[in-house]
Parts: C-alpha cells; sequence; structure tokens
C-alpha cells in the first residue's frame, strides 16, 4: 500500500532499477496506523535475494525506519480534554458548537447539527459500523457544496471529489495493467480513511458507479478482484455527498416524495442522515436573512473559518463510547415503530433503526 518511495541508501547499493518491482519489508511499530496513499521515507538494508520457484534474484529493501512525510496526528492534551470538558458545562453548549461551524453560511442550524453528528460519529467495532453518512440535496445555490467542503475540515486525512469528474473505479480503487505490471490505484473514498470523503454533485456519477460506495458506506472495506487478484481494502471513510432532486427542485413546499431522490433504494438506506434544503419562502423570512447575512458580511469580511478547537473537540468526543439504557432503547424503538406507520414513500428497515442508534 506504499504510494510513493523515496530510498535513501549508500552510493553503491542502488539497484539499476530501483522502483521497478520493488518488495519492501516493514515490521513492529512501521506496520501500526498505516494510511493508504501517504507518501514515506523508508531507510533501511537492500538485499538481494533469490526467488525459490523462479530461481530469479531480485532486490529487497528490510527497514529499518519509516518516516511519513505529511501525517499530521492529531494529539490531545491534558489542557485540550480540560478545555472540551468545560465547554460542555456551558448553557446550551450545543447551539455554541453549531455557531461555531460555517459561520459564513447563514441559518441552517439543523444541517450543521447533523453534519457534526456525522463527524464525531459513534463507536466503531469490527461488528459494529459506527460512521454516520449524510446525504445534503436541494435546488441549486444553497450552500451544498460549501457546507460539505466545510465539514472536511473537521476530520485531518479528509477529502473532497465531485461527482461530475470521476467513475466508480477512480473513487475507490482500480487494478490497472501498466505494460505487463498490475499497479493498485485508490481513489479518495479509501485514502481518506479514518476521515470524511465529500462527494459534490454525487446524482451527476453514473448510477452504476453509485453502487461501487455501497461496501465503504456499509462494511468501510472495498474488494478489488481482478487480474487473478483478490484484495480486501481497509476504508473506514464517512460520506458526506450532495445532489439535486430529480428536476432541480421540489415539486411540493412541506413534502418530499420518494420519485424526487434521484438515487436507488440501496443507494438511499445506505445515508444515516438525509438533509433536506429548501429555499426561503415569505417576505419576511427573506427580510431576515439578508439581514443577518449583510450584518455578518460586514463583520468578517477577511475571516476564514478557525476549526481548531472543533476539530481538538471532536477528536476527544471519538474517545468516549457511551452506552444506552435499557429505558432509551424502548424509547428509540418505539420511535421506529411510529417510523413505520406513517404514510410515505419512502422505506424503513433495520437500517434505518441502527441510524437512529448511531445518531443518538
Amino acid at each position: 500500500y506504499i504510494n510513493t518511495v523515496e530510498l535513501v541508501v549508500q552510493p553503491d547499493e542502488v539497484p539499476e532499477n530501483p522502483l521497478d518491482g520493488l518488495t519492501v519489508y516493514v515490521f513492529d511499530k512501521y506496520t501500526e496506523g498505516i494510511i493508504i496513499g501517504e507518501k514515506v521515507k523508508i531507510m533501511g538494508r537492500i538485499e538481494h535475494v533469490q526467488d525459490l520457484r523462479s530461481k530469479k534474484h531480485h532486490t529487497v529493501i528490510t527497514a529499518q525506519e519509516v518516516k511519513y512525510e505529511d501525517r499530521k496526528k492529531l494529539v490531545l492534551t491534558e489542557k485540550d480534554i480540560e478545555e472540551c470538558k468545560k465547554f460542555v458545562e456551558q448553557k446550551n453548549f450545543k447551539q455554541k458548537l453549531v455557531s461555531m461551524f460555517a459561520p459564513n453560511i447563514i441559518g441552517e442550524e439543523n444541517k450543521k447539527l447533523g453534519l457534526l453528528l456525522s463527524a464525531i460519529s459513534s463507536p466503531e467495532t469490527k461488528k459494529h459500523k459506527g460512521r454516520i453518512n449524510v446525504l445534503l440535496i436541494g435546488p441549486p445555490g444553497l450552500a451544498k457544496t460549501k457546507m460539505g467542503q466545510e465539514s472536511i475540515q473537521l476530520r485531518r486525512n479528509s477529502k473532497y471529489v465531485s461527482g461530475k469528474n470521476t467513475t466508480g473505479g477512480s473513487l475507490t480503487s482500480m487494478i490497472l495493467n501498466d505494460n505487463g505490471k498490475l499497479t493498485m490505484h485508490f481513489g479518495p473514498a479509501v485514502l481518506a480513511r479514518g476521515g470524511i470523503c465529500f462527494v459534490n454533485e454525487f446524482d451527476k456519477l453514473d448510477a452504476s458507479h453509485q453502487n461501487s460506495l455501497l461496501e465503504v458506506m456499509e462494511e468501510g472495506t472495498v474488494h478489488m478482484n481482478k487480474f487473478a487478484k483478490n484484495v480486501e481494502i481497509p476504508a473506514p471513510t464517512t460520506i458526506i455527498a450532495s445532489a439535486n432532486p430529480r428536476n432541480d427542485n421540489w415539486l411540493f413546499p412541506n413534502k418530499i416524495t420518494r420519485e424526487e431522490i434521484p438515487f436507488s433504494s440501496l443507494i438511499i438506506n445506505r445515508f444515516d442522515i438525509v438533509l433536506a434544503f429548501r429555499n426561503i419562502m415569505g417576505e419576511e423570512a427573506i427580510r431576515k436573512f439578508v439581514d443577518r447575512k449583510t450584518e455578518y458580511d460586514e463583520s468578517h469580511m477577511q475571516d476564514e473559518s478557525d476549526y481548531t478547537f472543533m476539530e481538538k473537540f471532536i477528536e476527544y468526543g471519538r474517545t468516549i463510547t457511551p452506552t444506552l439504557t435499557q429505558q432509551a432503547r424502548a424509547y428509540l424503538g418505539e420511535f421506529y415503530v411510529k417510523l413505520t406507520r406513517t404514510d410515505n414513500n419512502f422505506i424503513f428497515n433495520t437500517r434505518t433503526l441502527e441510524s437512529i442508534i448511531r445518531i443518538s
């Protein structure tokens, strides 16, 4: 899974073709926390070994030190943790946290809260998915893209990709035959492992390519089976996607029908939260929006969002493992039962119940 290798060796040890099929053996602590696609510098011993079957000789490196060139690990200090604890002791701390996220987008507090929940997610285990995937959907021009771009600043190693200019393979991974040599290429959904991958204009991606994300969204992995190679690639990535409804607008002012959502039921069910954006209606609401927008633009003309504290707050939140009481489980179960009784065009299944529990 090493993407780029810089060799640091003695001049008389350099092989004729240092990057031609080079094998690197990595041991102990250097095998932990590897993120696919990282640029690394490897220092070690170059050896010439013979393959027992083919009898051919080839060059390998036994790594003695590995340095990650661009890794920016977030380390929480005791002071950071103390600041987070003090923050939640304030009244209305949730509202204050929401106001700190995407402050240049006026209103939409519920949507901002949904994206913050997605950034923190719930505990992830081998048996239980913890990631909370979010779909932002609404007519063009309602800041869906901007809100998605802001969300990837909340978690390190997050990536952005345009659905207009990608395919399912380039979004996840591909095995390509380059002049007789098989090379594995990774897309942003894999490279954003442990972070967020924001797919802008997800509806512009062909339906068959949209399905390539199903495994990432549910299992947190990508399986490749090509050229007699069967590889399972870890991809515990949170997916946030934006899209327009069919015909680029909603048909009704107070409800949404299933036919307006341009995705299959398989795709919709993988999103734990669906946030619907609407145009502001009514003269009074429009005037209020204009006043708030003008006031913000005048006071923050040169400001950029600073997520230093929020990033630490989210990271600290991810270290907490909450448990549900029996009373809470009963309450959430009853809420799910009531959902299935409602008259609508959407499909509720066990994934919906799991989403409710993750969000809670």
